[in-house]
């Protein structure tokens, strides 16, 4: 088993403008949200990222070289927080094994 190595991982959660009916990876906000998380996996920078089922967020794994204060500014940066779709909290994430 090899070191763990340390990563920073955006929870997107709903905020306060989340639609009542859920957020549909079709809509506009959704649309601008993954456009401007695409950018970071061409980077190399964000190594994962989804919804979970059930409209309840989602979460974004970035590489270990992405240091916290980096990985903030992305997540505030981000059009659906700006426009109060999403909100976010990020947590350290040590990873033991794994493809």
């Amino acid at each position: 088993m090899s070191a763990p190595t340390s990563h920073f991982v955006i929870f997107h959660k709903k905020g306060p403008k989340w639609p009542s009916e859920g957020l549909s990876l079709s809509d506009p906000i959704a649309q601008e949200h993954a456009q401007y998380f695409a950018q970071f996996v061409s980077q190399g920078k964000l190594l994962e990222g989804g919804p979970f089922p059930g409209h309840s967020g989602g979460m974004m794994i970035f590489d270990s070289g992405v240091g916290e204060e980096e990985v903030r500014t992305i997540a505030e940066n981000d059009p659906a927080r700006i426009a109060g779709v999403m909100d976010f909290e990020i947590k350290q994430w040590m990873r033991v094994f794994g493809a």
